[in-house]
């Protein structure tokens, strides 16, 4: 494998073979402890120089990408106290790069703010068993930070990704749940389709076989959430009702009931306003009245995005696009945009 050397490594080898040079003929012809040290440490010297050309060509590098979510299908406790959710993934992603090498001191650098990043690096690194590797990180994502949009995790699992890529590894869905919830409460879209999960523990309570790819039409306010600090005190009361949402989804799925899924949103979606009110979801409401296309819509249970549902069809992706041009034109203090479930 080739070493790599920079300009001043070179000029510091030449330096240190004549400064060797010079002490070998001291030692020849005079002898003595001094020069023997001296060249003990030149030869060290060099020796470090020749070693770190030969981590700097230990080089790799790795891209990964994950969605984000429209906050929530569902959220809520079950009758035996159990915390849950049911993901709703968006075609809106984060993606990292990441920049391998062999190095002496290991660190890594990663976008000033996201030191989950830094934890999903490390914990990579950590799974795959590689010590003494350095990484540079560079982040680019279209999701909202501080709304409920899963901005945290995806770069949780984008960054994983982009470590396993570098490596030509092959990343388990086990390993993505147990690194994700090692550092946050987790929203669960490192798991492919939709899916009823833990976001404590990463414990998977369902797996839909069928779930409706809808067409949204998203909602973004200009106000954040510090998401992790959002109390729920009182909720678990509610798990009876909860657990009757989770239950007819379940039905949804076995019937292919796209009504239902979006019927078991809205309900969701009421339920929580009672602890984290969200003012767009009046907004909504309002418009169904006169708009018999939106079929629901969905909260961020721990965030304040919101998202008007559609038909998973061309024809809703038409009746979502004329949704959003109308609210556009209402909202001042949002982004409005479409999106689906992919």
């Amino acid at each position: 494998m080739k070493i790599s050397l920079t300009t001043q490594d070179k000029f510091n080898i030449l330096g240190v073979l004549i400064i060797s040079l010079l002490l070998g003929w001291v030692v020849y012809s005079k002898g003595g402890i001094e020069p023997i040290a001296a060249l003990i440490v030149s030869l060290g010297y060099l020796f470090t120089i020749l070693f770190n050309g030969f981590l700097k060509s230990q080089k790799f590098e790795g891209i990964g990408e994950h969605y984000g979510t429209c906050g929530e299908l569902v959220q809520g406790f079950l009758s035996e106290g159990k915390q849950f959710h049911v993901t709703c993934p968006i075609n809106k992603t984060s993606s990292v790069k990441a920049h391998i090498r062999k190095d002496f001191t290991p660190k890594i650098n990663y976008p000033d703010g996201f030191s989950k990043i830094k934890k999903a690096a490390e914990l990579a690194l950590k799974s795959l068993d590689k010590d003494w590797y350095s990484v540079d990180i560079e982040r680019w994502s279209d999701l909202d930070i501080g709304k409920g949009m899963g901005s945290s995790t995806a770069d949780i699992i984008a960054t994983v990704k982009a470590i396993y890529s570098a490596f030509n590894a092959e990343v388990s869905e086990q390993i993505l749940i147990d690194i994700a919830t090692t550092i946050e409460s987790s929203d669960g879209s490192m798991v492919d389709g939709m899916v009823a999960f833990n976001h404590k523990n990463g414990e998977i309570y369902h797996r839909f076989n069928y779930y409706p790819k809808f067409n949204i039409v998203i909602i973004i306010p200009e106000s954040t959430y510090n998401t992790e600090s959002i109390k729920f005190a009182g909720k678990e009361l509610d798990s009876k009702k909860f657990e009757k949402i989770f239950n007819k989804l379940q039905k949804a799925d076995i019937k292919n009931d796209i009504k239902l899924f979006a019927k078991c949103a809205m309900k969701s979606a009421d339920l929580n306003l009672e602890y984290l009110p969200n003012k767009l979801i009046y907004q909504i409401r309002k418009d169904m009245k006169k708009n018999k296309k939106i079929l629901g819509y969905c909260v961020g249970h721990t965030g304040n995005v919101c998202g008007a549902l559609f038909m998973p069809n061309d024809a809703g992706r038409l009746s979502a696009t004329k949704y959003a041009i109308e609210l556009g034109q209402k909202l001042s203090n949002a982004k409005v945009e479409i999106v689906r479930i992919p």
